[in-house]
């Protein structure tokens, strides 16, 4: 596989020590909190393969370089920072999860736990222990089991895709920004259109994609924080102010009462600066969370944290010599580089 520049310049850092010389030089105190969806390898999913953050080993080398150079944080941690009852004392960063994927468990949770590490997963009541295909997945789903190479989208506009000209993941892209543009809407009609676009079904939910509540107790006791992703993963800001206090409510609710734990924070669902509003920002207050987390990238500083809007990074495929690149370049100037 070609690398991009960004890769060979940081493949060429590696190897020649510059970013171990890097790392050398004074940082800042700064909070990165890293977001994770599936654990797993990519190649021939027949869902949405943008959802893979990593694979397996590819984890277990980001924990492996983060550890002696950062300072790993706990949830408690992080709300005892942002609270100012405890001080950032140099680079600390927070492992993150969305979802509530299967490979949580069956992947990441191992990985973390076998470095002794705390990741903070993010759960939609909805999904738990269900054979639901998420939107994002049935849609990938649909576009890559097409029967036709080129087809015409007619809702909510018109819109014709070429997937040989294309390529399939640029139009698995574009559809589900379309979609977005809709969501809690008229999803099902979206849906609809599209399997009569590409004619094909959408998945039938034979094998289970999600974790269950089983599951997410034996992460709980085994040292892992659990979160908030609202019930259902609708996008909030297209919610009424009520509904959006229902969805934080009743999750927070229900992963209360299921796995006996105080749920102190919540991930807005797509997170994106139009994902939520002030509105929503106050909706996850007074649904007595201590924290929210947005989704559109930076890092937080000592002294700018808001604690309804923290800063997370997307951890998306990389070579391990350009992940160790941006958390160098990240603790050294404050800013993100991913």
């Amino acid at each position: 596989m070609k690398l991009s520049k960004r890769e060979r310049v940081s493949t060429f850092a590696d190897l020649s020590g510059l970013t171990t010389l890097l790392g050398l030089l004074p940082t800042r105190p700064v909070l990165l909190v890293l977001t994770y969806h599936r654990i797993g390898n990519s190649a021939n999913c027949r869902y949405d393969s943008d959802v893979f953050s990593a694979t397996s080993d590819e984890l277990d080398e980001h924990v492996r370089f983060l550890k002696p150079r950062w300072h790993i944080s706990t949830l408690e941690e992080v709300l005892e920072v942002v609270e100012g009852t405890r001080k950032l004392p140099r680079q600390t960063v927070l492992f993150t999860f969305d979802d509530g994927y299967l490979d949580s468990y069956s992947a990441a949770y191992p990985i973390l736990a076998s470095h002794d590490v705390q990741g903070v997963f993010f759960l939609t009541t909805g999904h738990i222990g269900t054979q639901l295909i998420p939107w994002w997945d049935q849609i990938a789903y649909i576009i890559k089991s097409s029967k036709s190479i080129t087809f015409e989208l007619r809702y909510p506009s018109t819109c014709r895709f070429d997937i040989n000209k294309q390529g399939i993941d640029v139009v698995v892209r574009k559809v589900l920004q379309m979609y977005k543009s809709i969501a809690n809407q008229d999803g099902a009609l979206f849906l609809n259109s599209l399997e009569e676009a590409c004619d094909t079904r959408r998945p039938n939910g034979a094998e289970r994609c999600m974790l269950n509540w089983d599951e997410a107790a034996e992460m709980l006791a085994g040292g892992m924080a659990i979160g908030s992703h609202t019930n259902s993963h609708r996008v909030l800001s297209k919610l009424s102010a009520e509904e959006q206090l229902g969805e934080m409510l009743n999750s927070k609710q229900l992963l209360e009462e299921r796995l006996n734990t105080k749920v102190q924070s919540i991930a807005y669902p797509v997170g994106g600066r139009d994902a939520f509003t002030d509105i929503t920002r106050d909706a996850a207050e007074k649904a007595g969370y201590r924290l929210a987390f947005s989704y559109y990238g930076g890092v937080n500083l000592a002294d700018s944290f808001h604690p309804y809007d923290m800063a997370r990074v997307a951890v998306y495929h990389v070579t391990t010599a350009r992940f160790k690149l941006q958390a160098t370049l990240t603790a050294v100037t404050g800013r993100s580089l991913f």
